[in-house]
């Protein structure tokens, strides 16, 4: 399960008899009980406080007391209880939380958190400080122990927004240092936005069902989305300027650790299927350009698992050990019989025989079972092949059938890795690559994209809308980042954020002559994609817009092989600073 760290200790207990404390009790309580912990190397010891110091951190709840004495590889606050039972003059071994288990009794396992607070606490922080046009001060989380009663104080504050399922995310705030830190991030990101004098007067948490007040805005009408919200705003703040104007104010919130960690993804949806990305890009007038591309890609999706699992049920010379494993481990998991009852059918026909006659007969036993084999698993691959077809419910068959040989196995596939006798050609990808690159479709997915990704048609349904309610909408990305670094200090960095009245504005200048601009997927310069000998099991692209690297993408399997691949994107920083140096219109609220 992992090594314990600080940071584990300082999250609650979601359920059990602590359920709501923190998990630093569940120590305090084994040291006075004296029950073993289980340490990293399998050992079990009865442990006790090394030092003053982490007795006291331990037993009073002080954290900031508890991160002198226990935060850091170099903190020792444990030391064996027994050794001085054995010998008083034993020196006793010591302890940093690295070397603890994060047993189930700690939170491995199932009892981890159900919720992500980044949103609320967001939310609540810009309720708690869109009155005063100040970000939220330093003092108010410069020591955990600070931080966890501003914690405290933000769990009441999130009662004032409005949205759904509140009681459940706000248990999730009590010892999610990370997520507080990413959430000052992100509110400050909106504060520094606010005008003087303007005021926040309701905050939203969207949800799957948006409030009514704001569900006017959500827009589940778009040809791309069909029956889901357009507008992606997981917060939507209504401000009031000094002047008196309403200003509606959709957030769409990501997060990271640092600065210079990835960006987060600003897509993470399905590629094909009957809801996924490839069909929704495309408008409905041009679906019939990308119909009969699909049923090629599904066919080839199917093809391609198939002859792997006809490669590693049919190696040639399967006597050799690694191909025979291959080929058993494979029939195991399909459920394909061994054909072992043919040769104890066939050696009990011949009880009785000598040694010498016994060995021939051995041989002619494996000979039939090999045989009855190579029926058994040619009348499953018959009734397999039959799945193959560019129908998509149809060809998902094939594929449930490769998951059953495991996950792993299936993505390593993919880069041709299994089975290991034997590379199969990914004509999966190989056809999904030449849609995706493809002339025509290939704009039309970059069409769509961009879209999906900066809202292009935001603006012209929200001004609409807005104007009957005397009121105006703006869209803005931000991205969160902060953490709780070294297990003890909230490390809070300047939030970045793309207001849709630049980005929106930028990218529609570039595409509005439709006859002038240029709108293409390219393979990632420098990379190897997996159908061409990668050793990564993702296809990478790059989104460009009249020649300028707007996005990049990747599609790949997430987790399951069943599940259809993920387009995810990131905005480049060639875009970023296109959107830093352009003189577009002011965005303040």
């Amino acid at each position: 399960m992992g090594k314990l760290t600080f940071g584990d200790i300082l999250k609650p207990f979601y359920q059990g008899d602590l359920q709501g404390k923190k998990r630093y009790l569940r120590i305090t309580k084994k040291i006075k009980d004296k029950e073993a912990f289980q340490l990293v190397t399998g050992e079990s010891v009865v442990l006790d406080y090394a030092n003053s110091k982490a007795k006291r951190g331990f037993e009073t709840g002080d954290l900031n007391t508890l991160a002198e004495a226990v935060a850091g590889s170099y903190k020792f606050p444990f030391k064996r209880a027994d050794v001085e039972d054995l010998d008083p003059n034993a020196k006793p071994d010591l302890y940093p939380i690295s070397k603890l288990e994060k047993t189930s009794e700690f939170g491995g396992g199932s009892t981890g958190k159900v919720a992500d607070p980044h949103e609320l606490m967001t939310a609540a922080l810009i309720i708690e400080n869109g009155n005063s046009n100040t970000v939220i001060p330093k003092e108010k989380y410069n020591t955990l122990k600070k931080a966890d009663e501003h914690i405290t104080s933000l769990k009441s504050t999130a009662g004032s927004v409005r949205g759904p399922n509140k009681p459940k995310i706000i248990s999730a705030f009590e010892g999610d240092y990370s997520n507080y830190a990413r959430a000052i991030s992100a509110a400050n990101g909106f504060l520094k936005a606010m005008d003087n004098g303007s005021k926040v007067k309701e905050v939203y948490l969207t949800g799957q069902k948006w409030d009514q007040e704001i569900a006017k805005y959500g827009y589940d009408s778009h040809e791309l989305f069909g029956n889901k919200n357009y507008n992606t705003s997981d917060i939507v703040v209504r401000v009031e300027t000094a002047r008196g104007d309403r200003k509606i104010v959709g957030i769409s919130l990501k997060k990271k650790n640092r600065k210079a960690s990835v960006d987060p993804t600003i897509i993470n949806k399905t590629v094909t299927g009957e809801n996924g990305l490839l069909k929704t890009l495309v408008a409905n007038k041009d679906q019939h350009k990308l119909t009969k591309h699909l049923g090629k890609l599904y066919m080839a999706r199917a093809q391609f698992f198939f002859n792997v699992i006809e490669a590693a049920l049919l190696p040639p010379n399967p006597v050799t050990n690694g191909k025979l494993k291959t080929r058993r481990e494979t029939m195991q998991s399909l459920s394909i019989d061994d054909a072992e009852k043919v040769a104890e059918d066939f050696m009990k026909k011949v009880k009785g025989a000598t040694k010498a006659e016994k060995k021939k007969f051995q041989e002619q036993a494996q000979e039939k079972q090999e045989k009855q084999i190579k029926i058994n698993i040619e009348e499953y691959l018959d009734k397999l092949e039959k799945k193959i077809s560019t129908n998509f419910q149809t060809s998902k068959l094939v594929t449930k059938e490769i998951a059953k040989i495991g996950n792993q196995k299936a993505k390593d596939s993919l880069m041709g890795k299994f089975p290991s006798h034997t590379k199969v050609r990914n004509i999966y990808f190989a056809t999904l690559n030449s849609i995706i690159t493809l002339g025509d479709v290939s704009e039309m997915i970059c069409e769509g994209l961009l879209n999906v990704i900066f809202k292009l048609d935001l603006r012209k349904y929200t001004d609409k809308v807005a104007s009957f309610q005397n009121e105006s909408f703006h869209f803005t990305l931000i991205t969160g980042i902060g953490m709780l670094a070294g297990d003890s200090t909230i490390s809070v960095d300047v939030a970045s954020v793309y207001p849709e009245e630049i980005t929106t504005s930028l990218l529609l200048k570039m595409i509005s002559n439709k006859r002038t601009r240029q709108l293409e997927i390219r393979p990632r310069k420098g990379y190897i994609q997996p159908h061409k000998g990668g050793t990564s099991a993702s296809l990478k692209y790059e989104i460009f817009v009249n020649n300028i690297n707007i996005v990049d993408m990747e599609i790949r399997y997430k987790g399951e092989i069943t599940p259809e691949p993920q387009f995810q994107a990131i905005i480049t920083s060639k875009f970023a600073q296109m959107v830093k140096k352009s003189p577009l219109p002011d965005t303040r609220y």
